[in-house]
């Protein structure tokens, strides 16, 4: 067995080499062991050369690292891009029953862990973000690699919301050579006909000072045309929002529109803050073997890195999700286009609606983000034909940030539940922010006992 892995090994190592690559696929899916010969083959291999670059701050959060060869920057300046709202949850995993399967198990359904060095997770009770259950993500010496892996959801939908809680208990200094060192987080990587899977987009952490961790965007293909047509080689993109903070839980949101060309799109958020918001960009090789739009990003939260200190580097994570998104990402703007204002960026009051569509119980359970401090929440559950209330808890005024929220049944459908044992139900969601105009979301709930 040692050697049919070490066979594996050297003959993917050859095939890389000969297209081009960069060696270090995940070699997720159908190549993917988690085994030795995963360790063998994992992404080990990162390089970075110095990029020239000009610094372009934008009106608002967005800050673009833009290289300077005269290319133009292509951050978006759509209002509708300011606030992740997914809609139905495709797949969801808090990790609450002691174990990893969630993620694809054994049998690597629709995902999978995926190890390199001394890298590994395992299902923890040290801290949660809801339950009792996360993933503890261990690098014992401070490097290699630990993964996460969904690809089922991507090959079915071009236009998704991925979404995590993160929680870094300390702060981690990067040490490895100055010109190449990393520490990846979550990441979008893509698989080619060839069968080997790269990174394409990565959320990357850096030390901007002494004690700070900052996050950036880059795009990792060296030989691959891209971001943009004309452009080739790593480019890495920065924003003047909060830090990665240490100590407490914190969610990483991206919403892409996956594309083999340069009509795709990604947005990413950090705590509900846009930091990055991208059009006209290329996100994966050019593969037809899983879809109608030939493209085949695979999605993944880690804990990677070539080297940080102090050791072992830990973190948690919990609550993943992918869903579909209220609305597919609009079109890009036009060249020249102005980046969105602060006043633009604080119109919705609400976002990041997420219910699950199966619940189980007298209570339908969701949370939303709120913009602002004194907002009115209010909810109400409806039947599927909307001619009855089944239940509106008291509306009242909340505070900015993450609002977890259950509104209970009417006694007439708590017995109807428990005659029927099914309900189907429509959540509608309204916030009203002081002095603005009320804004909705809804979402079908299937109810058991």
């Amino acid at each position: 067995m040692a050697l049919q892995h070490t066979l594996e090994h050297v003959r993917r190592t050859a095939r890389l080499r000969a297209v081009g690559e960069p060696l270090g696929g995940d070699g997720n899916g159908r190549m993917a062991l988690r085994s030795s010969a995963a360790r063998l083959y994992g992404d080990t291999s990162r390089w970075r050369r110095p990029v020239r670059a000009v610094v372009l701050i934008t009106a608002g959060l967005a800050v673009l690292v833009m290289p300077a060869d005269g290319q133009r920057p292509f951050q978006r300046a759509h209002p509708a891009a300011l606030q992740a709202s997914p809609g139905t949850v495709l797949w969801s995993n808090g990790m609450e029953d002691g174990t990893l399967d969630g993620w694809g198990g054994a049998a690597m359904n629709g995902g999978g862990e995926f190890d390199s060095g001394s890298g590994v997770s395992t299902a923890s009770r040290d801290v949660a973000h809801s339950g009792s259950w996360s993933a503890k993500m261990t690098l014992p010496d401070g490097s290699g690699g630990t993964r996460l892996f969904r690809w089922q959801e991507p090959r079915q939908y071009r236009d998704l919301v991925y979404s995590a809680w993160f929680y870094i208990p300390q702060a981690h200094t990067l040490t490895g050579n100055p010109s190449s060192r990393f520490w990846n987080l979550f990441q979008f990587k893509s698989r080619s006909t060839a069968d080997s899977v790269d990174p394409m987009w990565d959320l990357t952490v850096s030390n901007p000072s002494p004690g700070r961790m900052h996050l950036n965007l880059d795009w990792s293909p060296r030989t691959l045309e891209g971001p943009q047509p004309g452009q080739s080689g790593f480019r890495r993109f920065t924003h003047a929002g909060a830090d990665v903070p240490v100590g407490r839980w914190f969610q990483l949101t991206g919403q892409l529109r996956q594309s083999n060309g340069f009509d795709g799109a990604l947005r990413i958020w950090q705590d509900g803050q846009l930091l990055f918001d991208l059009a006209g960009i290329r996100t994966s090789y050019a593969d037809c073997a899983f879809n109608t739009w030939c493209g085949s990003n695979e999605w993944s939260i880690n804990n990677y890195s070539d080297a940080l200190s102090p050791a072992p580097a830990v973190i948690y994570t919990d609550d993943a999700s992918i869903a579909l998104p209220d609305a597919p990402i609009p079109p890009a703007a036009g060249p020249g286009a102005a980046p969105p204002s602060p006043v633009a960026r604080a119109r919705r009051p609400f976002s990041g609606l997420i219910v699950q569509r199966r619940q189980r119980g007298t209570l339908v359970r969701g949370r939303v983000w709120i913009a602002r401090t004194g907002s009115r929440f209010a909810a109400v559950l409806r039947t599927v034909n909307r001619r009855r209330i089944a239940g509106r808890p008291q509306a009242r005024r909340v505070r900015a940030g993450i609002r977890r929220f259950g509104v209970p049944l009417t006694r007439e459908q708590r017995l109807r539940l428990r005659r029927r044992h099914s309900l189907s139900l429509r959540l509608r969601v309204t916030v009203t922010r002081h002095g603005g105009a009320p804004a909705s979301a809804e979402r079908r709930v299937d109810l058991r006992p």
